[in-house]
């Protein structure tokens, strides 16, 4: 009835005439419910009344009519009641979660079955029983309307009962929501011809040792702590902000510049031999791990045949059995930072972790991602761009302009004093970086050098408070100290933003979009680096779950106490409860410049997929998340894929 009424929108929150939808679809319930309840009284009565009195007292209408007039009486009664609790139910609610409801009521097409019994029931039974009692057929002692709604309310009764008797539904297909399943080519389960991966060369190791041993003889001569800038500086940084931030003389830089010209000097050869191939390399370990997940299953969703590489720094970051699971899919294998490197003295922050895992990797061209960065096409063809073919190294931008201290070029030989004017280049953004090892492996092993003194000097000299206090600019900032030929993506990144409940984006952002090298002309987008939104599975759905061991520091896992967290579907004053909640997207789908303005609408579609896999299969899997996400995937999306022992339906 209500699906010949009225439209249903692809998207719940685009769904129109939802007050009408919804108020329909409760008094016809309470109606239906009434009916039944009523047309069972008269037995009740009775039965109670032979219990209570003896013999059944003589009526003055016959049973027929008696039934009639209950049902009547009941129906209206339900209907009545319905209209009175819905009102107290949805007075105050927002408009979202009337279009979520009314948008479910016409997805459910059992539902949308019985309501169509229902009323064909109820018109069949109006109008036979008021033909009948016309006629005199009926022994009605009140006017034709009780015939009439009695036989409507006796037809409501038989249209629900024959809906039940003749429904084909199963219970397996109400579990699955009876949706369509997903395509699944390319996919995670499906084997892939991938090249073999190798085995760290010992030759690196040993290079890592010399180079340590370097580093040690040449450290900064001061130690300059973490600061930031007070709110709006950075757009107002002027020449003396920036050469009267750090507490810094002439002299210091001078004998620092002394130290990095000997570093530089000392610097060793591409290690031929060492390296082979094209790959991607992933920092994962402890809570990353779950978002790396989310990741690697999207470059295999896409199509990508580049073999990988995750790493952690020990077995300890480790979630028991995840290496193996992601073993068992070809062309991924776990490393870990201390299987190569003995002394991890000078390893305090995560930050510094990327540099071992692109020098130690078995690639000679590697294609670096964060955990939270993740393709949105097929990123294999990326090494074949001409922005890579002709320079070697490709890098991406930040948000912001640069905020090194003045005396970073002198102190790295690009210049001979200490600049005058302020940065005018771009800070990067090296959740994806794009490297040829044998092209730029002095470079890699000068940024080597500013991450291993990062926390205690170069971090800061590099953005002196400024945003991104970490690895990001190291890596051009040895590059241009060797002067080396490379290149930074001339589109600015596009910012990704959250839906607000109309398909508009609100806030200031959750995500940023990466430029495809491929085309230097136009932005395609190839990355998307979700800085604020972790797309974890179990860190969206989990009411509450149980911190694996291998995410906590290494003073709670002495304590041997169990650590909770809840997701953020639980979080009622986070950003995306309501989107969880209500089967909303949490992309804007109508926002320029977004990720279904660019033609890749169907990302957040497969992010979900692939969170699914991981939330219902294997080491990350919890029964209660896996329900709300494939729950999420229906009322969201309109389909789920169902993993089933491990793999997609029809996989081979």
């Amino acid at each position: 009835m209500l699906t010949q009424l009225f439209p249903h929108s692809v998207y719940a929150e685009d769904q129109p005439s939802a007050h009408q939808i919804l108020t329909i679809h409760c008094l016809h319930r309470g109606y239906n419910v009434g009916a039944i309840v009523g047309l069972f009284a008269p037995f009740g009565r009775a039965a109670l009344g032979a219990v209570l009195r003896g013999p059944t007292p003589t009526f003055s209408l016959p049973w027929t009519a008696r039934l009639l007039s209950s049902a009547a009486l009941g129906s209206l009664a339900g209907t009545a009641f319905l209209a009175v609790g819905m009102t107290f139910r949805m007075w105050g609610r927002e408009e979202i979660e009337w279009q979520d409801r009314s948008w479910r009521i016409l997805a459910n097409k059992g539902q949308n079955r019985e309501d169509d019994w229902s009323l064909g029931g109820i018109l069949l039974g109006a109008v036979g029983l008021g033909i009948a009692a016309r006629r005199g057929g009926l022994a009605m002692k009140q006017s034709l309307w009780r015939a009439t709604a009695g036989g409507a309310a006796l037809g409501s009764v038989i249209g629900t009962v024959g809906h039940v008797l003749t429904s084909s539904k199963s219970v397996e297909e109400v579990e699955n929501f009876n949706l369509p399943f997903l395509p699944t080519t390319p996919s995670l389960c499906r084997s892939q011809p991938i090249p073999a991966i190798q085995e760290p060369s010992l030759q690196v190791a040993e290079q890592w040792i010399q180079l340590q041993e370097l580093f040690e003889r040449h450290p900064p001569n001061l130690v300059m702590e973490r600061t930031d800038f007070a709110g709006g500086q950075v757009a107002k940084a002027t020449v003396k902000l920036l050469a009267d931030y750090l507490d810094m003389t002439f002299d210091e830089a001078q004998l620092m510049r002394d130290e990095h010209t000997s570093v530089v000097k000392a610097l060793p050869n591409y290690p031929i031999g060492a390296f082979s191939g094209r790959g991607i390399v992933i920092l994962a370990g402890g809570k990353y791990s779950e978002i790396a997940a989310t990741t690697i299953g999207m470059t295999r969703l896409l199509g990508s045949r580049l073999p990988v590489e995750i790493w952690m720094i020990d077995k300890i970051e480790e979630q028991e059995g995840w290496c193996e699971e992601m073993a068992a899919y070809g062309g991924i294998v776990c490393r870990f930072v201390t299987d190569y490197i003995e002394d991890m003295s000078a390893f305090s922050h995560h930050y510094q972790l990327k540099i071992p895992a692109i020098i130690f990797s078995s690639f000679a061209e590697v294609l670096y991602l964060d955990g939270d960065s993740m393709p949105v096409v097929n990123p294999d063809p990326i090494f074949s761009a001409p922005a890579y073919m002709n320079t070697g190294a490709v890098l991406w931008p930040d948000y912001w302009k640069a905020t090194e201290s003045p005396y970073t070029p002198y102190i790295t030989g690009q210049n001979g004093t200490k600049a005058t004017s302020v940065p005018e280049f771009q800070t990067v953004d090296s959740g994806q970086m794009l490297w040829n090892k044998e092209r730029h492996w002095q470079s890699l092993c000068l940024s080597a050098y500013y991450n291993y003194f990062g926390p205690t000097y170069f971090y800061t000299l590099f953005t002196q408070g400024g945003p991104g206090w970490g690895d990001k600019d190291t890596f051009p900032t040895a590059l241009r100290a060797l002067k080396a030929k490379w290149t930074l993506i001339p589109h600015h990144l596009q910012t990704q933003r959250y839906d607000d409940g109309t398909g508009h984006g609100k806030g200031s952002g959750m995500a940023m979009m990466q430029a495809d090298p491929a085309d230097m002309q136009e932005f395609k987008p190839l990355f998307l680096h979700s800085n604020f939104i972790k797309f974890s599975v179990r860190r969206l759905m989990c009411d509450t779950c149980t911190e694996d061991p291998s995410a906590l520091s290494a003073e709670k896992r002495l304590e041997g106490k169990e650590v909770t967290f809840k997701g953020s579907i639980s979080n009622r004053k986070g950003t995306i409860w309501k989107q969880l909640n209500f089967g909303m997207r949490i992309f804007a789908t109508k926002e320029k410049g977004g990720l279904n303005d660019m033609g890749r609408l169907e990302t957040e579609r497969d992010m979900w997929r692939v969170m699914e896999r991981v939330g219902c299969v294997g080491v990350f899997s919890d029964e209660k998340v896996c329900h709300r996400t494939r729950r999420y995937l229906d009322r969201t999306f309109g389909m789920v894929t169902r993993w089933e022992g491990g793999a997609e339906r029809d996989c081979a």
